[in-house]
């Protein structure tokens, strides 16, 4: 007998809006779950781990990243183009050049279908729940607050997932968690933190606008099934 297709959480915020907490919480309530992160530490994600540390990208994994890349160019027409430009990001990345905005962004949605078919897929279909720091929103959030077309954006995250054969009903989380909090009790937060602080969230003013994106994010029932607003100020 099949088994029915597992539920997927992806868990939603500004760093300091208590993330960890949440999912440290769930792990004790879930047992049985599977969770994630991200960006992974593969391929794509270990590449934009080390931008947004300032470290020298891997080189191992920026070669098996397009290697992945060229195979899935080859899935349609229509997502041809963005994998080869996700491979020009590569390339830039592996010449220690700076990443425009979009360049991290594409980087974001490239790991996120090596995400989904190596991780949440296969776990989803033996019946697991997935619940997941981080997912489709903070990409439109954050990209969108760096001055990005979040349609634009949305766009390429769907010919992505076209090449790969990922469908809506695949790809769509079973309900998002977004934890809303105040931009400056946010960087107050990252500040006492004693963390290094992400290339996204320096900025006070950018971290207004990553709010405001989430919030908007919240209502599309296109993207996420269903949505839950946590005040995460406390």
């Amino acid at each position: 007998m099949e088994k029915p297709r597992g539920k997927f959480f992806p868990i939603e915020g500004m760093s300091g809006s208590g993330k960890t907490t949440v999912l440290n919480v769930l792990k004790e309530k879930f047992p049985d779950a599977v969770f994630g992160v991200e960006p992974t530490y593969e391929l794509f994600g270990a590449v934009i781990r080390s931008v947004y540390s300032r470290q020298e990208p891997p080189p191992e994994e920026i070669e098996k990243a397009k290697q992945y890349a060229l195979f899935a160019a080859g899935g349609s027409k229509e997502g041809a183009h963005f994998w080869l430009v996700a491979i020009q990001a590569l390339d830039i990345a592996k010449l220690k050049m700076k990443l425009t905005e979009l360049d991290m962004q594409l980087l974001f949605m490239a790991d996120r279908v090596y995400d989904l078919e190596k991780n949440i897929l296969p776990n989803l279909a033996e019946g697991k729940m997935a619940i997941w720091d981080r997912y489709l929103a903070s990409t439109l959030a954050y990209g969108g607050s760096g001055g990005l077309d979040i349609e634009e954006m949305i766009e390429w995250q769907k010919k992505a997932f076209e090449s790969c054969k990922i469908l809506p009903e695949l790809w769509k989380p079973d309900s998002m968690i977004l934890l809303d909090l105040d931009p400056k009790i946010a960087h107050e937060r990252l500040k006492s933190s004693g963390k290094l602080i992400d290339i996204f969230e320096e900025d006070p003013k950018r971290l207004e606008r990553i709010r405001d994106n989430y919030l908007a994010l919240s209502k599309r029932t296109d993207l996420f099934n269903n949505t839950v607003v946590v005040n995460a100020n406390q």
